[in-house]
């Protein structure tokens, strides 16, 4: 389920690192969400990184209280519920990754 390595899927090296830099922030559960830059992305991580479809899409809060973007990803063997924080996104806000 990670990226394929092949160069010609993305169309700079700087979206690479990008789309490395949202993985590398979480494993997408809900204890440790990915951190996206844009309300989209989520969707744009499950279609085209991980070549996978959306099922049910809706929104929640984590433990912080930070907005959270839930998107259920279907694979041909199983339903897997996706978290990413996009709570920067649409406010001013102080949730942000606390390692």
């Amino acid at each position: 389920m990670k990226i394929n390595s092949e160069k010609t899927q993305f169309p700079s090296f700087f979206s690479r690192q990008v789309v490395d830099a949202i993985l590398w922030s979480g494993d997408g559960s809900y204890n440790s969400p990915y951190f996206v830059l844009s309300p989209i992305d989520g969707q744009t991580i499950i279609k085209y990184i991980f070549g996978e479809s959306i099922g049910t899409m809706g929104s929640g809060s984590d433990k912080n209280g930070c907005f959270l973007d839930i998107l259920e990803m279907n694979t041909e063997k199983e339903s897997i519920t996706q978290y990413f924080i996009i709570e920067h996104t649409i406010k001013n806000s102080q949730c942000f990754r606390k390692h």
